[in-house]
């Protein structure tokens, strides 16, 4: 007679036992990553030095290691041939290896099972070792908004926020040349977003371009280099805090002059003026004190840093730029 109460011995018995909850099977696979075929524009991944540099790292890894550290790839089966669905760099570093002489590599493989709309999805929550950088997302936010995904459907899947996703997919929108300028890490995703949003999309990319130009490329302009460093918050509220009393030492009266000049243009206030207390005109005269002191501070560092570094060594937030000249230029 059979003893039902004897201890399962494994995981895998107890998967398929449904004796136990809490216990589900996922079947692994061994594949020669060279039979794995890749469906052209499938991976999300812009191939620069940024990839590059993790493919090497993980031949290096592999090359000593083997693959048992690496998660499985994901695969789908169609019409007898496997593709790939996710594992594209670890596919890669493992067939170079090959190619390079190591001896043969074997890749652990899980088989999707999904939609077309379902496996661009998974890319956003599988990637491994290196995240997607911001335009990559934007093109594969993209992709599942031409497969009828709504905004809120890919915010709900990538954790992400409506404005993040919108913002990613203006990326993959603009003209091939800022898109190129990205790809080629010599523009970050922040300061392209904070162009974007400033100038608009031409006017973005003809600013950004003369700052690469300016700086021969050598380094990644950032958000700072575009719209300059930020106040402290103690500045701004302090600024705030005297703007406060200006208001508040207005009489009556004051602040109904002060509500014709809001309602008329500069070609209507030509020529009047209003009188107002000194103390109110004091306060915000202390404000721009207080904006000036820490511009100073600002230009002091920029200055202290640039002498003390060589001009291809300054950081990524070191270097500032003139923006307005070269809206002018």
């Amino acid at each position: 007679m059979t003893n039902t109460n004897k201890p399962l011995p494994s995981l895998k018995a107890m998967a398929e036992s449904k004796l136990m909850d809490g216990v589900s099977k996922q079947t692994i696979f061994k594949l020669d990553p060279r039979i794995v075929k890749v469906r052209p524009g499938h991976n999300g991944r812009i191939k620069n030095s940024g990839l590059r540099a993790h493919i090497d790292a993980m031949k290096v890894s592999m090359r000593t290691a083997g693959t048992a550290a690496f998660p499985p790839i994901d695969v789908e089966v169609d019409d007898g041939e496997i593709f790939l669905v996710d594992g594209e760099c670890r596919t890669t570093a493992a067939i170079e290896l090959m190619d390079e002489g190591h001896d043969q590599l074997y890749l652990d493989a899980r088989q999707f099972r999904g939609s077309e709309d379902e496996r661009i999805a998974h890319m956003l929550t599988s990637n491994q070792g290196r995240g997607f950088n911001g335009l990559e997302l934007g093109h594969i936010y993209l992709r599942l908004r031409r497969c009828g995904w709504s905004i809120q459907r890919i915010c709900e899947r990538n954790g992400k926020s409506d404005t993040h996703v919108q913002q990613m997919i203006v990326l993959a929108e603009s003209p091939l040349e800022l898109q190129g300028l990205l790809a080629a890490e010599k523009v970050g995703t922040d300061a392209a977003v904070a162009a974007i949003q400033k100038y608009g999309v031409k006017r973005a990319l003809e600013i950004l371009r003369a700052m690469v130009e300016k700086i021969g490329g050598q380094k990644k302009i950032t958000k700072t280099a575009v719209l300059g460093r930020a106040f402290s918050r103690t500045t701004v509220d302090d600024v705030v805090a005297s703007l406060d009393t200006f208001y508040n030492r207005l009489s009556k009266q004051q602040l109904s002059e002060l509500s014709t000049v809001l309602e008329n243009n500069d070609a209507e206030l030509e020529g009047k003026t209003i009188t107002l207390p000194a103390a109110s005109l004091k306060a915000l005269l202390d404000a721009r004190q207080k904006i000036e002191g820490e511009r100073q501070k600002h230009r002091k560092k920029d200055a202290k840093v640039t002498s003390a570094k060589p001009a291809t060594q300054l950081d990524h937030d070191d270097e500032m730029f003139d923006v307005e000249d070269l809206c002018r230029g």
